[in-house]
């Protein structure tokens, strides 16, 4: 397995892989496909933030973060998080978010938001947003919306990002 960085080569191979995810999201009615494919002809990507995992010379897995804001605080979204059932593991998971998130948080990232499964995303540093007075723009209950953020962050505001989660 290698963990590394995506670039514009690997997109139909990423489309691919989301086309078997069936994942929808609650707010959107956005395929994981159709959101990876909206998002990377926005101004919202970053190439330089999204992450694949590889399986000799097939992508099993995908990580996107997506800019965002709250106030005056530039941050990252983890919008896109997926491995095919045939490599999902502790272990890939471990490589690929873990890896990530370290990754763009060594950048000098103030804080990274995700709305996703405590077990999985607190391994890796995360908890309540809330904690850190980021607020999530739709009800979704504390415990699902995490955040990581640099030693002493402390804002009170609203996450506000990218339009293409809602068109």
């Amino acid at each position: 397995m290698r963990y590394r960085l995506y670039n514009a080569d690997d997109y139909d191979r990423c489309c691919d892989l989301l086309r078997d995810s069936n994942m929808k999201y609650s707010f959107s009615e956005k395929s994981d496909v159709k959101l990876f494919e909206d998002i990377v002809k926005s101004e919202s990507f970053c190439e330089d933030c999204t992450f694949v995992l590889e399986d000799g010379d097939a992508i099993c897995g995908l990580v996107m973060f997506t800019r965002c804001r709250v106030r005056k605080f530039d941050g990252l979204l983890l919008s896109i998080f997926y491995i095919d059932e045939e490599h999902l593991s502790d272990d890939n998971v471990n490589l690929l978010v873990g890896n990530a998130v370290d990754d763009v948080m060594s950048r000098g990232v103030k804080f990274v938001c995700v709305m996703g499964e405590p077990g999985v995303f607190t391994r890796f540093g995360f908890t309540r947003a809330r904690d850190y007075g980021i607020l999530c723009p739709f009800y979704v209950e504390d415990d699902y919306f995490m955040a990581r953020c640099e030693d002493g962050f402390k804002t009170r505001g609203e996450l506000s990002y990218a339009k293409e989660f809602f068109e």
